[in-house]
């Protein structure tokens, strides 16, 4: 067997003609086995593995992967994450393992070409933990499917023989499709759980394949579905002509008849008594429809219209115009659906109605809003809506539902786009309400959200001291993209507690004293305005921003959070807890935060401020990072930092700063009248040791160093560096590149790497010199003496003078003197008398 390692990087794998084991490892990998029986497994990251020929094992480990094995026979695991398996061979084996997975099998047992030749054997399949969806189209015999636990859906083709499914645990959902008229198959089905909690059938699409079947009827009154006793369970079979032919039977061992419902098919009733009766439609005019005991839409259409639907589940369409709407007994739907856009006026509107009575059962007022312009409709419920017996409201698009908290607790269901709730409120709703944005009232209310059941995906609160629970939930069913759902809470001003739920939670306060409470996930708090404030924002990242001036106690929690504080002072209690935490104080470049006057806080790993900040190096070093406008070190010592400040200030007692480990921004340092050591980063440095006598070094940039006042030593390394010296004595090292020296007042030495016989001085202006060597060409200035490793040379000024002191001839020496001047230029002959004592030769 050939074997295969790949990396940790997303990569392309190709399998051989032969029996491959291929192990991706890491990265979002595609691996293509080829022919031979091939073993892949995915290692960790999304990959796409394709077993193509032969009999395969594809593991997808970590990640959420695509599996597919092709002909064959395979087995195909998905391991952890939401992975999606596609088999097509004969008896493969398809196992989801945990997460939600997309299972999907094809394998037509029969034979085109010999109809009478043995079926092959079916897939199995094991969808594991998770909510997933396993669609099963296969004609074979025998099989088997086991969804595991939570909530699954199955997408069933009734085709193929001795088909073995367990529901396992969850509330699962079975959709039916491909009823064939000819052939004969069957599935026995365990765990099914009976009742209005239990599981649920989808016969719809079965039913658009029936013949002489209006569509209406009950199928089970007309024989095309026909359930009975089965020994100590039941079976559903299926007719298509409704003529006592069966083409295909779903067996229920130990649930009777008798335990299923209309919930567990779908609506239907399995007694088989009919439901539906025919559309009922009114005309433009104005029309009294009456209905009957079936469930019938009756449309009114315009014109002021009496509708009495009578008995049924009922879907009452009013239409236009003043209508008076009874809903009789049964569960009965009213829609109205209009166009709210500025200008317009709405053709369907509850409130020009004058009554809609729900009347028995479980009703539903649905009002669908425009979703175009701005303009929203509101509704108030106690003033705008005739409703009487109505359980249940259902509002989108642009409207907004208006009442108090009563009012609304008086209704079993509410789903709205906006929700308001006037004057202060005390409201818990207990389930079955979902709301888009949810408002209070001035004055102080107090929310419980937290119940099963509600979703709630944003609550404003008015002014005044609110006390809220969060929900749990944000949307009641989000679409599977939907995975970063945060519930938004606004307590604007007061004294507010909040209490987030179970989900990713916003909290926002316009001002107050407040005490919020995040949840285990990522959560945010922005607080405006003066106040003491207590905010424990729990697990995951989280971010505090806290802009104003109080009090305030924060407690990260675990995870990494980032605690941002516009005013920070002694009376902060800051704790980061568990994880890479991060404090930010300051809002502004003219901010200045002395730390040294109270303890750092605790549990904290980084430092950020956008303006000035005073530490001790204790302080300092006891952080992971430290990222800075400006850094003041208050006291001398040894100093390391990876991240540069804007601007570093050295202390007066003298610093030893590194910034060697600092690689991506350029460091721009200080010292002070102490003697400093300055180590540059990776980037451009500018450098100034400032009074002392201080050590500043570069590296491969552009460097700029300047020694200030002291006797310093520069060192430029890398780069075409220009160093300045200043007063004092200093020692100046170019280092590689083409580098500017220039020494100051004083002595100064220039000194480089090599004999003197390696580099040649050339004096290219008056004091100006030119070495060229190893190094590059550097240009000095104010520099008395180069060093090199074995001699150094003093650099003299000029082309040199000849003078003649002639005694004889006054005024010739008179002329030469003048002619005399010192290192500096500065001449030193002049007018003065002069005294020959004697004569000596001079050269050098």
């Amino acid at each position: 067997m050939n074997v295969i390692t790949g990396t940790d990087e997303p990569e392309v794998i190709n399998g051989t003609e032969n029996d491959d084991d291929i192990q991706a490892l890491g990265g979002n990998d595609e691996v293509f086995g080829g022919e031979g029986n091939d073993t892949i497994d995915g290692g960790d990251g999304d990959d796409r593995l394709f077993g193509e020929a032969g009999d395969d094992t594809i593991d997808g480990g970590e990640g959420d992967d695509l599996l597919s094995g092709d002909s064959g026979t395979n087995i195909l695991r998905g391991g952890n994450g939401d992975d999606r398996i596609l088999s097509f061979g004969e008896d493969d084996l398809a196992d989801g393992g945990a997460g939600n997975d997309d299972i999907r099998v094809e394998f037509f047992g029969s034979d085109p070409v010999d109809p009478g030749a043995p079926l092959g054997t079916n897939p199995t399949v094991i969808g594991g933990t998770g909510n997933d969806i396993v669609t099963y189209f296969a004609s074979g015999a025998d099989g088997s499917i086991d969804l595991g636990a939570d909530n699954d859906t199955l997408n069933l083709s009734l085709q193929g023989q001795n088909l073995n499914i367990t529901l396992g645990t969850g509330i699962d959902t079975i959709v039916l499709s491909n009823l064939a008229d000819i052939e004969v198959g069957s599935a026995t089905i365990y765990d099914f759980v009976a009742g209005d909690n239990g599981e649920v059938i989808d016969f719809s699409a079965v039913q658009e394949l029936l013949f002489n079947y209006d569509g209406l009827a009950n199928p089970f009154g007309t024989g095309h579905f026909v359930l009975e006793a089965d020994g100590d369970g039941s079976v559903i079979r299926f007719a298509p002509f409704a003529d006592g032919f069966y083409a295909y039977s779903l067996f229920f061992p130990n649930v009777a008849p008798e335990e299923f419902t209309a919930h567990n098919f779908g609506g239907i009733l399995p007694s088989g008594e009919n439901q539906f009766g025919p559309p009922i439609e009114g005309t433009p005019d104005p029309d009294t429809l009456d209905g009957t005991d079936l469930a019938e839409t009756i449309s009114g259409f315009d014109g002021d219209d009496t509708i009495n639907a009578l008995g049924g589940d009922d879907t009452i369409l009013g239409g236009a115009g003043s209508d008076t709407l009874n809903g009789g007994d049964g569960d009965d739907l009213f829609i109205f659906s209009f166009d709210s856009e500025p200008g317009l006026n709405p053709s369907e509107d509850p409130s020009l109605d004058v009554l809609i009575d729900g009347g028995a059962g479980t009703d539903t007022v649905r009002v669908i809003g425009s979703n175009q312009g701005n303009e929203i409709v509101e509704y108030d419920i106690g003033t705008d809506l005739p409703f009487v017996s109505i359980e249940r409201l259902e509002f989108s698009g642009n409207t907004e539902l208006v009442g108090t908290a009563a009012e609304f607790a008086a209704f079993e269901f509410i789903s709205a786009s906006r929700l308001r709730i006037t004057g202060a409120a005390n409201f818990t709703p207990t389930g079955g309400f979902e709301v888009g944005q949810l408002s209070l009232g001035n004055g102080g209310n107090t929310a419980d959200l937290s119940g099963a059941g509600v979703h709630v995906l944003s609550i404003v609160s008015g002014d005044g001291d609110d006390n809220i629970v969060g929900p749990n939930s944000g949307i009641a069913n989000p679409d599977p993209n939907q995975t970063n759902i945060q519930v938004g809470i606004d307590v604007r001003l007061g004294n507010d507690t909040v209490v987030a739920g179970n989900i990713s939670t916003g909290i926002v306060s316009s001002g107050g004293n407040n005490n919020f409470t995040g949840s285990g996930f990522d959560d945010f708090f922005v607080l405006f305005g003066d106040g003491d404030n207590v905010i424990i924002a729990g697990g995951g990242d989280d971010t505090v921003s806290i802009n104003g001036v109080g009090s305030d106690t924060v407690g990260g929690g675990a995870g990494n959070d980032r605690i941002e504080i516009e005013s920070f002072d002694a009376t902060d209690s800051i704790n980061g807890g568990d994880g890479i935490d991060t404090l930010v104080i300051g809002s502004s470049s003219d901010d200045l935060v002395d730390l040294t006057q109270f303890a750092l806080p605790t549990d904290i790993e980084f430092l950020e401020t956008n303006g000035a900040v005073r530490m001790t190096i204790a302080q300092i070093q006891s952080l992971d990072g430290l990222n800075a406008r400006e850094l003041r070190i208050a006291d001398g010592g040894a100093l390391a930092l990876s991240i540069a400040p804007v601007f570093t200030f050295l202390s007066a007692e003298g610093n030893t700063v590194d910034f060697s480990g600092v690689t991506d921004t350029q460091v721009i340092a200080f010292g002070n009248i102490g003697n400093d050591v300055i180590l540059g980063g990776a980037e451009f440095n500018s450098l100034n040791g400032g009074a002392g006598n201080d050590r500043l070094v570069g590296q491969d940039q552009d460097d700029s160093l300047e020694g200030g006042n002291g006797s310093d030593r520069l060192e430029g390394f890398g780069g075409e560096d220009s160093l300045f010296g200043g007063a004092q004595i200093d020692r100046l090292i170019g280092g590689a590149g083409n580098d500017f020296l220039n020494g100051g007042t004083q002595t100064d030495y220039a000194i480089f790497s090599g004999n003197r016989e390696d580099y040649t001085i050339t004096q290219i202006e008056f004091g100006v010199f030119e070495v060229v060597g190893p190094d590059g060409t550097d240009r000095l200035e104010e520099i008395e003496f180069a060093q090199f490793d074995d001699e150094t040379v003093r650099l003299r000024r000029g082309e040199g003078i000849e003078v003649n002191f002639d005694p004889n001839d006054p005024s010739a020496y008179q002329d030469a003197m003048s002619n005399i001047r010192d290192f500096g230029g500065n001449s030193r002959g002049g007018n003065g008398a002069w005294r020959w004592i004697g004569e000596v030769d001079v050269n050098g």
